[in-house]
């Protein structure tokens, strides 16, 4: 969603509940690869599927849901449902089968969602990979903003 100042705005809610997961190294591995051919972070990838975006930093993955608005300090964006954030320093190779993450819920009930999104997300990311394998990823900026104040 575009403001004034061509930026899409994402809005990063209270944690409603917290989970020790893990991410497949591929999919950890393909993000890193997107991120470094983009202009600058967080990258959006589109999860059309499921209706969702996918925003990546070089640590974190924050998932927004498309179909709700909220407006915030005079701006409008997306509410982050689901964030990702990988313990890379526990991983002692980013080439092993799993990296440990801890799972962010900002909402209840998004257990199934959260399932459904793991295959959703790397099929999303492999047809951006394939869409701008031979040049750099356009984007434009991406913020993402708690109550009151800038995380990314």
């Amino acid at each position: 969603m575009k403001n004034t100042h061509d930026s899409n705005i994402f809005f990063l809610p209270q944690k409603a509940l917290e989970k020790s997961n893990v991410i497949h190294s591929s999919c950890y591995r393909l993000s890193l690869s997107i991120l470094r051919r983009a202009e600058h972070d967080p990258v959006a990838v589109p999860i059309e599927k499921l209706n969702c975006t996918a925003l990546i930093t070089d640590s974190e993955i924050f998932f927004a849901d498309n179909n709700r608005t909220i407006e915030s300090e005079g701006m409008k964006g997306h509410p982050v449902m689901i964030s990702w954030h990988l313990h890379l320093a526990e991983a002692r190779d980013i080439s092993e089968q799993h990296i440990p993450m801890k799972t962010i819920f900002y909402e209840d009930n998004l257990e199934e969602f959260q399932q459904q999104l793991t295959g959703e997300f790397y099929k999303s990311l492999m047809l951006m990979d394939q869409s701008y394998r031979d040049g750099p990823i356009p984007v434009i900026e991406n913020q993402i903003k708690s109550l009151d104040t800038q995380i990314g």
